[in-house]
């Protein structure tokens, strides 16, 4: 079970909500809903390890389990996706950079290639910049 900080208690919808999602992944409209209904439990949780939250949130294991951590950070972060994007092109060139100081150190010809054409912007599309 997840362990909820001693503040208060869960209630029947909460309770209802987790049962519910323990045992289905379908319709996945309704999982979303239950799962959103869920966000305080959650943030209010003391997760020890990733281990324990997946014991605790086992839908988290299904393949769409990736979009119920994104409505979680959308949750509690609104405005900042459109920032990431927005910013993503600075964010990538300092870590490229970063990432080639530490190549540069292992002299290994092989990546440092690899970062040269990286940081050719020509041969850059989105999905290799994300990837």
């Amino acid at each position: 079970e997840f362990e909820v900080l001693k503040k208060r208690t869960i209630n029947k919808e909460e309770s209802d909500a987790v049962t519910w999602l323990k045992h289905h992944r379908e319709p996945w409209d309704e999982v979303l809903q239950y799962w959103k209904s869920t966000f305080k439990l959650r943030q209010e949780a003391e997760h020890v390890k990733v281990s324990d939250l997946l014991v605790s949130w086992p839908i988290l294991s299904d393949p769409r389990g990736t979009s119920l951590i994104d409505s979680d950070f959308s949750t509690l972060y609104p405005h900042i996706e459109l920032s990431i994007l927005q910013n993503w092109d600075l964010f990538f060139e300092k870590i490229l950079a970063l990432r080639k100081k530490e190549i540069d150190e292992t002299r290994d010809p092989l990546l440092q290639d690899i970062i040269e054409r990286l940081k050719s912007k020509e041969t850059l599309t989105a999905d290799s910049i994300v990837a």
